[in-house]
């Protein structure tokens, strides 16, 4: 049996991007670079418009080169800055990602493509991530892929409703059941904080208990109980829908048994896939595997069933302006007016699913009862935002505290989280851009029928594994690292699987520092980058006082040239590291010259000069057809003199303005 992904939709459209590209449009790609911070956000490029006005436009993913996004022009501007819309700090002009001001410096794109005589343009800034000796532009494809997809390590437990009294039936619910009152979202079922062993908490409250009955039931969920449930891995793969910018896994996607849709990750299950954790199996029990009827009914109408996204229909502890979802999404007979969810061809005579009520199969059993668990980091940025949908409970944590809480035996039930809107409720402060914070979900599958997992966010999240760290800012703007380290690294289930966890003073072995470029090269004449000291402060800015709790102020680093850089935390081979940028005053007062008015001609071979008139700029720099710059210096007067050029075409920039000449 083969579990995969329906890609008649990305088919579609990429035939609908190729097809919508106009005659004579100029399309540019760019290659997103692989670190969190570029993955999070999406790439927005600003520029001059034919009208004069500035213009910003986001790109898109491309559906033909993994990792890549695009934009068209109608006419290709000379002023063009590709920039991260949830932090416009993090910039790409003319030197890539190696700007040395705080905004980069421009790009003439129409001089690119009249150079390269082609409407099409690849573009590579990070030049670790450089195939050839081509520095970053191409023409053609280059055959250099990023990343469009990621996996989420998750447990499940799998159990069934023969061995814990908390999993139901669907479709002929038990009126003697105890716990048939917990039908619909149920809020408060757990605490608002997570418990010490990153596990949901049991409130013990009203509505907890005729929900559980204690706290021995709930905590069967997501603990392994011997003769009541088995552990199982699961990688959770997230990914790019056609020109959609956010990070997604939607069950709906998914062809089980060859039909498509409904959440069965427990389809290829057996004794020998059963999780060993420190020497101990968490099973097997085959009773667990039991399959159940099953269906895949598909959402259709929402908004003219429930006026709005299904999405944004319910409140959570991060989206004040939901509605009060308590005790909805019982059943399907909520919102029929018309159907919220199709579940057969009496709704829609399109219907290509499955189930109880469907055309295609209506005896279909999938392995239904089971709860799972993911644990991992993301770097907060402000205009971030999940959306979660689950059938039965979910609950999900930020930063150790409840952002979602729709426990209960549900329908696919939407959570809306607008992390900001975390500082709201927890206390300005609670989330801080740039910081990495945990991201703990907890989801069941606890009735039989419909089974459905959606995840969709513009973060990038990673599973929180290996060496890895989190900030706190202090009074005088200082960062603190608290350090962990997990024994083994990876995004996958097994993975997650780690003996110990050691943090800060806890941590056994040493823990190295080191500074290297943004492409991890080494810093050029900077022997101490290589192994910083411990005990003592480097760079001005950098505390090693106290190696295991490091403290950094960029803004007082000194004796590091303008561009960024990486300081690496190493333990026994595993790295993690924290990016930080050092601004250059020469570049930004280049940056920040209105006019120059200058003018450049060849004065003998290999030799240029740059003749200025009134300009109050104070750089100048020589750049190849490809962006990057092959020479700069300051303007030396009234004419200054530039040597030892290759023959070929430049560009000569200085203030804001350019010009292009020819070396023989």
């Amino acid at each position: 049996m083969k579990i995969n992904y329906w890609s008649c939709a990305a088919i579609a459209l990429l035939s609908m991007q190729v097809a919508f590209s106009a005659e004579n449009s100029k399309k540019i790609y760019v290659l997103l670079p692989d670190e969190g911070e570029w993955q999070s956000s999406e790439l927005m490029v600003k520029y001059t418009g034919e009208n004069g006005k500035k213009q910003s436009v986001a790109m898109l993913p491309s559906s033909e080169h993994c990792g890549w996004v695009y934009a068209d022009f109608e006419k290709a501007p000379n002023d063009a800055i590709f920039y991260l819309k949830n932090d416009t700090t993090y910039q790409i002009g003319v030197n890539g990602l190696w700007e040395n001001s705080d905004t980069a410096s421009p790009i003439d794109l129409q001089l690119v493509y009249e150079s390269y005589l082609s409407d099409n343009l690849f573009f590579i800034p990070d030049p670790g991530l450089w195939p050839d000796t081509s520095k970053g532009w191409y023409m053609d494809f280059p055959d250099v892929l990023g990343s469009c997809s990621y996996v989420l390590g998750t447990l499940l437990y799998d159990t069934d409703m023969d061995l814990n009294p908390v999993f139901s039936d669907g479709y002929s619910v038990d009126p003697e059941d105890p716990y048939r009152s917990c039908v619909g979202i149920q809020p408060g079922i757990v605490n608002v904080d997570l418990g010490a062993d990153n596990k949901p908490v049991f409130s013990g409250s009203a509505v907890a208990k005729e929900c559980f009955g204690d706290e021995k039931n709930f905590n069967t969920l997501f603990n392994y109980t011997k003769d009541v449930n088995e552990v199982q891995c699961y990688d959770m793969p997230f990914r790019h829908y056609g020109t959609d910018s956010r990070w997604i896994f939607n069950s709906d996607s998914m062809v089980t048994n060859e039909l498509v849709g409904g959440f069965s990750p427990l389809e290829e299950s057996s004794d020998s896939t059963v999780v060993t954790l420190n020497g101990v199996k968490l099973g097997p029990l085959s009773t667990a595997r039991k399959p159940r009827p099953a269906s895949g009914p598909i959402l259709v109408n929402d908004k003219e069933a429930i006026g709005t996204d299904l999405d944004l229909y319910c409140k959570t502890f991060a989206y004040a302006a939901g509605k009060n979802c308590q005790g909805l999404f019982a059943d399907a007979s909520e919102f029929t007016n018309p159907d919220l969810w199709c579940w057969g061809s009496y709704c829609d005579p399109e219907f290509k699913r499955w189930g109880v009520d469907g055309e295609i199969s209506v005896k279909e059993t999938r392995n239904q009862h089971f709860c799972g668990q993911t644990h991992a980091t993301f770097t907060y940025l402000e205009d971030q935002v999940f959306d979660f949908r689950s059938e039965d409970d979910l609950w999900v944590f930020v930063n150790k505290k409840l952002a979602v809480d729709n426990g209960g035996l549900h329908l696919p039930a939407p959570g809306h989280v607008v992390l900001k809107e975390l500082n709201k409720t927890y206390g300005e402060g609670f989330l801080v851009p740039g910081r990495d914070y945990p991201l703990d979900i907890f989801f069941c599958s606890r009735r039989t029928g419909m089974s459905n997992l959606i995840i969709k966010t513009n973060a990038f999240v990673k599973s929180s594994v290996g060496v890895d760290f989190s900030m706190k800012q202090n009074d005088d703007g200082s960062l603190t690292f608290d350090i962990c380290e997990k024994r083994s690294s990876g995004a996958t289930c097994s993975d997650l699987l780690v003996d110990s966890v050691a943090c800060n003073e806890e941590i056994v072995g040493d823990i190295k520092y080191s500074i290297v470029k943004r492409t991890m090269d080494p810093v050029p004449d900077c022997e101490q980058c290589a192994d910083l000291p411990t005990g003592q402060i480097s760079f001005g800015g950098i505390d090693l006082t106290n190696p295991k709790v490091p403290r950094v102020s960029v803004d007082k680093i000194v004796g590091l040239a303008p561009g960024e850089y990486r300081l690496l935390f190493t333990i026994d081979q595993k790295m993690a590291y924290y990016t930080f940028r050092i601004v250059g005053p020469e570049a930004i007062a280049a940056r920040v010259t209105p006019k120059t008015g200058f003018t450049v001609s060849v004065v003998g071979p290999r030799q240029l000069s740059i003749v200025s008139s009134g300009t109050s700029a104070k750089m100048y720099a020589v750049m190849d057809l490809q962006g990057r710059v092959v020479r700069q210096g300051a303007i030396a007067g009234a004419e200054t003199l530039v040597s030892s050029l290759l023959p070929g075409s430049y560009i000569v920039k200085v203030g804001a303005e350019t010009r292009r000449v020819n070396i023989r």
